[in-house]
């Protein structure tokens, strides 16, 4: 997911929230636990975000394959959205309210949720 957020290391084009998880990981202590929670919610965003970028640009190009592709990216968004969800609710409760539906497996192919197509402007 880095490359897609231009967060990667520049010497190793690794992620560098990876890159300092394993450092952290290398020493136990109560700041490297604090890192490496920081770090982990950077990565579960990134790809929360990559998954409503999926989705909009499901809705915009709509063809044959576009009912698989949103049940598909639907599932998978929801799965690491699910892991940052209790931080995003504590922080801004709207923006729960909005990624939980967008997410919302149970909405089929069809979208309740406003501002459809632009899901990842407005995460």
């Amino acid at each position: 997911r880095a490359a897609n957020f231009g967060t990667t290391d520049g010497n190793s084009d690794e992620a560098v929230a990876n890159s300092r998880i394993v450092r952290a990981l290398q020493t136990p202590t109560a700041a490297n636990s604090e890192v490496i929670a920081k770090n982990l919610k950077v990565t579960y965003t990134q790809a929360a975000l990559r998954y409503a970028y999926f989705l909009d640009q499901d809705l915009k190009n709509r063809d044959a394959n576009t009912t698989t592709a949103i049940t598909e990216h639907r599932a998978e968004g929801q799965a690491f959205y699910r892991i940052i969800a209790p931080f995003v609710k504590e922080a801004d409760s709207s923006c729960d309210d909005f990624m939980t539906r967008v997410y919302d497996i149970d909405q089929g192919v069809s979208f309740s949720v406003e501002n459809e197509g632009f899901f990842f402007c407005r995460a």
